[in-house]
């Protein structure tokens, strides 16, 4: 059974690594379609799997998904020409599986009329009030009107593609995630607390920092350090964001104390150097690939209460949950708490790595996808 992969970005994110993982265990019989060249399908060269770029569909990539539909149909004539191209290349595979929001849209559109199976596999979480009414409503009427098989991340972003109206039946397939079992030497002697993630209002720099500053302010902390791993890689907003972040690090004499590290091509080599990882997102995560990188390096995960990220961690047992609101306050009181009651720092470790370890391997996502497309046949 030949199968066809259709990735909607460039950049390397939790989903594209999951769909790097599916696609090399189909190697021998799929190609992966790609939008232009980039780190992706340099990725893709790496592991010696089939891929092809789109000719004509570049000026696509810059689409953001905020307002993703009124762009694409700005684009009218490059939609139309990648439409086609796709529905030409439909014809050589009999699986088309459709990974991000923009490689769905696209995917369905060029599908209509087309009698193959389509899956779809959703990691945005589509209720999110970032993503505009109109591409809500056309989302759902596409999947809704080709009726593909629809995995989803975790059961929130189940529950938000119920919520706009998705009326498929949706698989639940957890991201399977593995890391080198080697013996790590942590070589930083410092307490170190870490967000390793893109910057974007969402993601919630900005509460992290005011967090630092508390401490600063009420902690002797004088082996503690911070790091923000991570760069803007969406556009002007993010940008806007980053140049906030940059000014609140000045304006609380944090310039000493917090180092940046931009963006890294190998985040878990930097990973095992830290203690505790904050995820404070402002809005729920679909999944949270790197709560589970953390776990797997028996690191303590500290993350906001919501999303699909309650579906890895339980709340003080195998890491800590947090509300958003007093967002700063709940993360200064609880990274005190892992700081300086040791016992209960190891118990959230050591509960954390089995917790990953059982349930998200890559193992156990292939063997899901696997049964999935074998019922196909």
């Amino acid at each position: 059974m030949k199968i066809l992969f259709i990735n909607g970005t460039n950049n390397i994110g939790g989903g594209e690594l999951s769909l790097l993982s599916i696609a090399n265990y189909y190697k021998q019989e799929c190609s992966v379609v790609s939008f232009d060249n980039g780190d992706y399908t340099d990725q893709l060269d790496k592991y010696a799997i089939n891929s092809i770029i789109l000719k004509n569909a570049q000026d696509l990539l810059n689409i953001k998904r905020e307002n993703g539909l009124f762009s694409l149909f700005l684009k009218l004539k490059t939609l139309l020409l990648t439409i086609l191209e796709l529905r030409s290349l439909y014809k050589n595979y009999d699986v088309i599986y459709c990974n991000s929001q923009k490689a769905i849209l696209l995917g369905l559109l060029a599908g209509i009329g087309i009698k193959k199976p389509f899956i779809i596999h959703v990691r945005d979480m589509m209720d999110n009030p970032n993503i505009s009414n109109l591409q809500k409503k056309i989302f759902a009427f596409l999947v809704n009107l080709k009726k593909p098989i629809v995995i989803a991340n975790s059961k929130a972003t189940k529950n938000a593609l119920i919520n706009i109206g998705i009326k498929q039946k949706i698989e639940v397939v957890y991201n399977g995630i593995t890391i080198s079992q080697k013996n790590y030497t942590k070589d930083n002697k410092k307490f170190t607390i870490a967000m390793f993630s893109r910057i974007s209002h969402w993601k919630g720099q900005k509460y992290f920092i005011e967090a630092i500053k508390k401490i600063q302010e009420n902690m002797n902390c004088k082996d503690i350090e911070f790091w923000i791993v991570g760069d803007a890689v969406m556009g002007s907003e993010e940008e806007k964001y980053k140049k906030k972040i940059l000014k609140m690090i000045k304006e609380y004499n944090l310039e000493d104390k917090i180092k940046l590290f931009g963006f890294v091509e190998n985040p878990i080599d930097y990973m095992q150097e830290i203690d505790v990882l904050l995820l404070p997102s402002i809005y729920p995560e679909p999944f949270g690939r790197v709560v589970v990188e953390a776990m797997l390096l028996k690191k303590v995960v500290i993350a906001t209460n919501q999303g699909g990220v309650r579906e890895i961690i339980e709340n003080n047992v195998s890491g800590i949950l947090v509300d958003t609101e007093n967002l700063a306050q709940n993360l200064y009181e609880n990274i005190k708490k892992v700081y300086e009651n040791r016992d209960f720092y190891n118990k959230l470790s050591i509960n954390g790595y089995k917790r990953a370890i059982e349930n998200f391997t890559e193992e156990k996502m292939l063997k899901n996808i696997d049964n999935i497309i074998k019922g196909l046949q």
